[in-house]
């Protein structure tokens, strides 16, 4: 459902204006003035019959709906109805669907709609094939409710609008309808059928070196998102943003581009990349003053900041938007900059900041709202809020109905947050066994998601297969063609030499009868070979065959196998949070020096079944993302510094996982230890790796390791374990005191994975 909703507001965001394109030909300023001009000297009746159209059309078109603008056109077309008997019905056509463009811009849809139906009635059976297209244009436009008929209407007519263009010269006209056409189709989940009419909308676009194709990339990039294909639709949505930029457009189109470009990196987990894309939207949305797509921008930019629990940043931008411009916010959506507030003083823990909020979210009666996302995510933050500030009651009370609108909306992504939410509730509660059964609705919900997801990729890539065996198909059926050919002219001339044959005498017949009886029995003994050699060829190719799936099956169990180990995984951090509650000091400590290893192993797992490569992960980008993780859990963002030099290091789960847990210690001792008193630092992580042996070194500026403790018997549980998973590694450790604690850890590569 989440996905059909953004699916949606892509196609929103497509459409602009339905002649945003120009497919009426519509006169520039300086063009008006000159055909104003001209059209009073001697010019023909037909010629000023189409010059005061066009000039209807201009004012018609014009932005905004200027009364003087309106009138200005209902006069150019009472001029037109007087040139020429409107007996000819290509002229009262035309002027028929001049009309209908006026009525709809005044707002009188009901006679607007009537005279797209004479213009179509009026335009049937002639040769204007141009106006007779816009016709059926027009009249879809009156198509609003696109639910059920409204909508199959809508697609029967810019069905028969390409239909009616067919072998004209009107070939952008044509492409910006198969574009419009392939919206329609995908909005009612015909995606194959979609995918075929904007690739024929690009091909004709191109075939007349048409270069505004950023709209039709990114209905590309939109139709690969609801297949799945993630990282298809961002290559397609980059391409809409280079063309876009390469034309300067700055445009609302352009910032609708962005956007989707950050909601694509979102869904990615690279919310990073997907932040300045966000933003490089809202400073067009700021140009062009659309209080709507400020809102949503903002809205995208602090939830990808809360994502990232990067909460000072989101923070600082809530505030900037709420100084720019809070009065058109607040007018045009009251609730953004308190939810904004709430949420993020939430993830703060500061809830005496968010209790102002809260209680402003309260007094503007949010519940019967039209808009039921907004009511969901006030209702789950104050149920958060609650939650944490112990007032069960009420916690309880919009967690219902948090949960009553996912249901309502049947989005499995909102149900699957209010179990998730529920188990938090309950685990704070003491209702642990209900917890329990929260959670696992939470990880079912979680791992069909996952699945779905995977499904839409593998469909996908099966029509994407079946297409390129039907094109080559077609391309056997040429070749076979060309051979009978041949075969037919190599048959007229055996027969020729067949003629020649039935001349010669006797003693060649003889002669040639016993060759062929010698060619029949070499053919025969031939015929035995093949059929034997084809016999064992079906056997190898069953085999082969059979070979690949398991090989295939056997790697979807190893990366659900991953998948499923990361869940319980996290499942055991959960319960560990949910344990944290209640303790203090150095068990609440050891809980969280626990959650930090688990972690460690759990990210091991998530890259395993992220990547295509399910046997090894790659440590120069898994330890960064470690590192961020530690540094974002003990919150050293501006006390300390790190200097990173890892190779693209592969390595397989069993030195992968004990590599982790010692960074992990390491790093976790040189936060606690190393730096005092708020003094500043840095710690260097080094991994490099030739030929014969993998070398990591962690290092830190800080006050250093007492070699004692090192040497000691009765050492730390961190350092033990350091020295235990080096031994499982057959790695050389080695401890230093010198300016700071230096680490280095000496180990050969597991020769399996080199294979």
């Amino acid at each position: 459902m989440k996905k059909t909703l953004i699916l949606a507001l892509i196609f929103s965001c497509l459409v602009i204006k339905s002649y945003s394109q120009n497919i009426t030909n519509n006169l520039t300023t300086k063009q008006a003035d000159g055909l104003r001009d001209s059209i009073g000297g001697q010019m023909a009746d037909p010629k000023k019959f189409d010059g005061y159209l066009r000039l209807a059309m201009y004012n018609i078109l014009k932005p905004g709906s200027e009364k003087s603008d309106m009138d200005s056109a209902a006069g150019y077309i009472n001029l037109a109805q007087k040139i020429l008997p409107l007996r000819n019905p290509e002229y009262s056509g035309y002027l028929n669907l001049v009309k209908s463009h006026l009525f709809r811009e005044k707002g009188q849809r009901q006679d607007g709609k009537i005279s797209a139906e004479k213009a179509l009635s009026q335009l049937n059976g002639t040769n204007d094939k141009y106006h007779l297209a816009l016709s059926y244009f027009e009249l879809a436009q009156y198509s609003d409710d696109l639910q059920g008929l409204e909508r199959k209407a809508k697609i029967k007519l810019l069905e028969r609008a390409i239909f009616s263009l067919e072998g004209t010269r009107y070939l952008e006209l044509k492409a910006f309808m198969l574009k419009d056409l392939a919206e329609l189709y995908s909005s009612v989940f015909q995606s194959e059928k979609a995918m075929h009419l904007v690739q024929l909308s690009l091909d004709t676009y191109k075939s007349i070196g048409y270069k505004k194709l950023q709209g039709v990339y990114t209905l590309f990039g939109a139709l690969y998102y609801e297949a799945g294909n993630y990282h298809k639709a961002l290559s397609n949505l980059l391409l809409a943003q280079r063309t876009a930029e390469r034309l300067n457009d700055q445009s609302m189109q352009m910032c609708q581009i962005y956007n989707i470009i950050g909601v694509t990196y979102g869904v990615l987990s690279e919310r990073k990349n997907g932040i300045p894309f966000f933003k490089k939207a809202l400073n067009i949305a700021k140009l062009n003053h659309d209080e709507g797509a400020i809102a949503l921008l903002l809205m995208n930019i602090v939830d990808s900041y809360n994502k990232l629990a990067d909460y000072r940043n989101a923070l600082v931008m809530i505030k900037q938007i709420e100084k720019e411009n809070p009065a058109s916010l607040n007018s045009k959506d009251p609730f953004l900059l308190p939810l904004c507030y709430l949420r993020t003083y939430n993830n703060l823990k500061e809830f005496d900041k968010a209790k102002k909020y809260a209680e402003i979210l309260l007094k503007l009666k949010f519940f019967g709202m039209d808009e039921v996302t907004t009511t969901s995510n006030i209702s789950h933050e104050l149920t958060r809020y609650y939650t944490f500030t112990h007032n069960y009651k009420l916690a309880d009370y919009y967690l219902k109905k948090t949960k009553s609108i996912a249901q309502r909306l049947k989005d499995p992504f909102k149900i699957r947050e209010t179990y998730y939410q529920s188990f938090k509730l309950d685990s704070v509660k003491g209702n642990y066994k209900q917890a329990i059964n929260n959670l696992l609705s939470f990880r079912k919900i979680s791992d069909s998601l996952f699945n779905e997801s995977k499904s839409k990729q593998i469909k996908q890539l099966e029509i994407q297969y079946e297409t390129e065996q039907k094109e080559s198909e077609i391309r056997n059926k040429d070749h076979n063609i060309v051979l009978l050919k041949q075969k037919n002219m190599l048959q007229q001339m055996r027969l020729q030499k067949a003629n020649l044959v039935r001349n010669v005498t006797i003693a060649g017949i003889a002669v040639l009868l016993i060759i062929v009886l010698l060619m029949v029995r070499q053919f025969r003994h031939k015929q035995h070979i093949n059929a034997i050699t084809l016999e064992n060829n079906i056997l190898i190719t069953q085999k082969n065959e059979l070979l690949e799936r398991l090989l295939k099956e056997k790697e979807w169990l190893l990366r659900e196998v991953h998948h499923r180990v990361k869940n319980n995984l996290h499942t055991v951090i959960c319960l560990l949070e949910s344990q944290a509650a209640y303790l203090k000091g150095d068990a609440l400590e050891a809980i969280e020096s626990s959650e930090h290893r688990i972690y460690a192993m759990s990210l091991i797992h998530q890259k395993l079944y992220q990547t295509d490569d399910i046997k090894t992960v790659d440590m120069s980008s898994y330890l960064p993302e470690l590192i961020g993780y530690l540094k974002d859990s003990f919150g050293m963002q501006n006390k300390l510094t790190f200097s990173l030099d890892i190779d693209h290091v592969k390595l397989g789960i069993s030195q992968a996982i004990p590599i982790s847990l010692i960074v992990n210690e390491a790093i976790t001792n040189s936060f606690k230890y190393a730096f005092t008193d708020d003094s500043k630092g840095t710690i260097k992580v080094i991994m490099k790796q030739d030929e014969k042996e993998i070398k990591l070194i962690i290092s830190d500026n800080g006050v250093g390791i007492d070699m004692a403790i090192v040497n000691d018997t009765l050492q730390s549980l961190g350092l033990r374990l350091m020295k235990g998973l080096s031994e499982d590694l057959e790695a050389d450790i080695k401890f230093e005191n010198s300016g700071g604690t230096k680490i280095s850890i000496t180990f050969k590569p597991d020769p399996l994975m080199s294979a």
